[in-house]
């Protein structure tokens, strides 16, 4: 019987060596039809890995908007508390994938994923402590996974077609935040549909205030048994179990990840060279530089879903309308970060990052001159730039990072990942003393106040690069 070994070449084709049984021992290589170069392979596991991120991320907002809900004030701080501390794990991530291969660590996000919200069904602090872990680590890892697992594919699709490596890295990083931005979409169109009787009733019974989600405050305990709550907890688990599936059984691994083998001796070791890697790439001036932009996008993108919702939206137009706003605030920044991974093809990180600070400080600016009167045309124009806003910031800063840090992708997405989850835990402990204006007011000037910072660094990045391809030597340490 003629046997088959499979390995991978130095240009990440798939060959399948076929032994013959001849007399002289010749070997017989037949192209293999999955290669990571071929198109129908990037775009199978594009796919795959979009249809799972979409629902990871669905399942997340859904999870968290129904915790808003019944854990009560108490309760869903500290749920909230625990869950934004261990998102700090971003920062090791690295690590995780360098020692259990990128596909490995979806898994284990997906995993996550399905037990917060098989824990969010009991609504006792011994339940919703652990569920917070669980969704604090996928929460906080599941961006660095999975946008380095399209990045990579978008580099080996690159090497093999008319493309460039910083196409693909922009591209991929704008399919990534269309992910979540699909996802926040789908979690509020499931809430506002399933639990569209649940706040009719309410509304009924002169409820007034709600959630994030279009959710009204009725008592935690009546809406924790309500049959339409546990319909939405069903359909979120089930989602999450779908996702699991298809990473585990669909989704192809990477190249660099079929050498891996797992030891908890190898896993530390690469835990600590993976935070002095995140730190020697943090002290280079492009990369440190550029850090506090993505700390103030991420007091931006929090600002939204909170306080908006709670001081704009529901005082002007209705806490009946939040989910619907939020559905068209999604979709906004879906298109926005889909449409600039394309475009930063071809147009400067610089200009795209200069035109974004100017809407998004003139949506400021109008907020806090605005009186707030009802008007659903000012909610949702707000709702659509402000979207627009949030998907491209964080497109243009994640292709930043990337593209500076192209050798050790997971480690600028760690990065990144921090650097945000800082800005939402900035917006998220002054929302509690700070006013609405004031935090307009401190997002504006957190903002004015760092753009010049990335300026510098952008500066920076392109005199390396002039330096790289005319031979000079550079100033500072290259990257890896």
């Amino acid at each position: 019987m003629p046997q088959f070994h499979i390995y991978s070449t130095t240009t990440q084709e798939v060959v399948a060596t076929r032994l013959t049984n001849s007399s002289n021992g010749e070997l017989d290589s037949v192209k293999h039809t999955a290669s990571p170069g071929k198109y129908s392979y990037y775009l199978k596991n594009v796919i795959v890995y979009v249809v799972s991120a979409i629902l990871q991320y669905a399942v997340a907002n859904g999870t968290l908007s129904l915790l808003t809900s019944l854990a009560g004030e108490e309760r869903g701080f500290a749920t909230l508390a625990v869950a934004y501390v261990v998102g700090f794990v971003a920062v090791c991530s690295p690590g995780l994938i360098a020692s259990l291969g990128c596909k490995t660590v979806i898994v284990s996000v997906n995993i996550g994923y399905l037990l917060f919200s098989v824990g969010n069904f009991s609504v006792e602090y011994y339940t919703l402590i652990p569920a917070a872990v669980f969704g604090g680590y996928s929460i906080s890892v599941v961006w660095v996974c999975g946008a380095t697992y399209l990045n990579t594919l978008g580099v080996s699709y690159a090497e093999h077609h008319k493309t460039t490596a910083n196409k693909m890295i922009s591209y991929t990083n704008g399919i990534s935040m269309f992910c979540f931005s699909s996802g926040f979409v789908l979690g509020n169109a499931l809430s506002s549909i399933l639990l569209l009787p649940t706040r009719n009733s309410a509304t009924r019974a002169g409820v007034n205030n709600g959630t994030a989600a279009g959710l009204c405050s009725l008592e935690p305990e009546a809406l924790a048994e309500n049959k339409y709550v546990y319909a939405l907890r069903s359909t979120l688990i089930g989602m999450s179990a779908i996702s699991l599936l298809l990473v585990i059984f669909v989704l192809d691994g990477l190249k660099e990840d079929k050498a891996k083998s797992f030891s908890f001796t190898k896993l530390v070791g690469d835990m600590k060279s993976s935070l002095k890697d995140v730190g020697k790439a943090f002290c280079q001036p492009n990369i440190g530089l550029a850090a506090p932009l993505i700390v103030a996008c991420g007091i931006g993108i929090a600002y939204f879903p909170g306080t908006f919702s709670r001081v704009y939206i529901a005082e002007c137009v209705g806490v009946h309308i939040i989910g619907y706003v939020f559905i068209v605030y999604g979709t906004a920044s879906a298109i926005a970060s889909v449409c600039l991974g394309k475009v930063l093809g071809y147009v400067s990180l610089t200009t795209m990052s200069l035109l974004n600070a100017c809407l998004n400080v003139g949506l400021v600016a109008f907020l806090l001159i605005w009186e707030r009167e009802p008007s659903y045309l000012v909610i949702f124009t707000v709702a659509i730039l402000w979207g627009a806003c949030d998907g491209s910031w964080t497109t243009l800063t994640s292709s930043y990072m990337a593209l500076n840090l192209k050798g050790m992708l997971h480690v600028s997405h760690s990065i990144f990942t921090t650097s945000y989850i800082v800005g939402y835990s900035i917006n998220y402990i002054f929302a509690l003393v700070l006013t609405s204006q004031q935090l307009l007011i401190l997002l504006a000037g957190s903002l004015l106040l760092v753009l010049p910072l990335y300026l510098v660094a952008e500066w920076l990045s392109n005199r390396r690069s002039i330096s790289r391809c005319l031979g000079l030597p550079e100033s500072s340490h290259s990257e890896e």
